[in-house]
């Protein structure tokens, strides 16, 4: 296996080629967190791809990606086979000054219930971040900080409106929120960049469900020339609560460009209750 001969030839050796996963042993690595750790502290010399052992997880402990930089050829791809990762801490994955980095098809599951909660966070000038065909848990989120969200492309910590680039060049494409159908997170999704923005590295939204959030399905501010929304479902479908809601609030003020919003479903956003209710929001 080209994973073992390089950890074999030298403990910095630098990862190229396929690996796999499993917390049973017999695999490259026995869990996501040496993963990342190597990844972190030896960065990439060619294409890499990791592959998680379908069933082997649940997976433990939050992933933090530390600048680790592949390239449009050296792409750096993990496929969870559907694996669980879960924390309860403040978030399960952190993705901060990564370039060419894919995660799909994970259930990353948040169980915490406090504030500065998420399951993934893009920061730092992150650039070509894919986050692809999974599932975003937070099954006992009934905190009503505006803090937390399954999905947030962000700098922000204690506030989320941090105008500062974050991610550019991110395709967040069929995936799932999931939890509580009366709570859940503030924010389903929330996407924040610098102001005066007339950048052209535009992030797109494609084809995700987005459910089960507390005010704001989908949030985007100062978002680059090109961006795109399209094709997602966002409701609250069994919502009873009386809560006010947007489902999709875009703040483009000061993009001379387009943005593409086509194709989506707001729905099920009505519960009988007397707040606010806004399918889209556009300012």
């Amino acid at each position: 296996v080209m994973g073992a001969l390089l950890f074999a030839g030298t403990a910095a050796a630098q990862l190229s080629g396929t690996y796999t996963v499993n917390s049973a042993g017999g695999a490259d690595f026995s869990s996501l967190t040496a993963v990342v750790d190597t990844l972190n502290s030896n960065g990439v010399s060619g294409a890499v791809t990791i592959n998680v052992v379908a069933s082997s997880g649940p997976y433990s402990g939050a992933l933090e990606f530390d600048e680790v930089i592949g390239t449009a050829t050296n792409t750096i791809v993990l496929n969870g086979n559907g694996t669980t990762v879960s924390t309860s801490g403040s978030r399960t994955i952190q993705i901060g000054g990564c370039e060419y980095l894919t995660i799909n098809d994970f259930v990353i599951e948040n169980t915490g219930n406090g504030t500065q909660t998420r399951c993934v966070q893009i920061r730092d000038e992150s650039d070509y971040i894919n986050i692809t065909n999974n599932e975003l848990n937070m099954p006992n989120m009934t905190s009503t900080s505006n803090s937390n969200m399954y999905l947030y492309i962000g700098n922000g910590t204690t506030s989320v409106y941090s105008y500062s680039s974050a991610g550019s060049n991110c395709l967040i494409q069929n995936n799932e929120t999931n939890g509580p159908v009366n709570a859940g997170p503030y924010f389903g999704m929330f996407t924040i960049d610098q102001n005066s923005n007339t950048d052209t590295d535009p992030n797109k939204f494609d084809n995700n469900d987005i459910k089960n959030w507390r005010s704001y399905g989908f949030h985007a501010y100062y978002s680059d020339i090109g961006f795109e929304f399209t094709n997602n479902d966002v409701h609250n479908t069994g919502n009873t609560s009386n809560n006010f809601m947007y489902g999709v609030y875009l703040y483009n003020y000061f993009a001379s460009g387009e943005m593409k919003i086509t194709g989506n479903r707001v729905f099920n956003l009505d519960n009988g209750g007397s707040n606010t209710k806004f399918g889209m929001y556009i300012y």
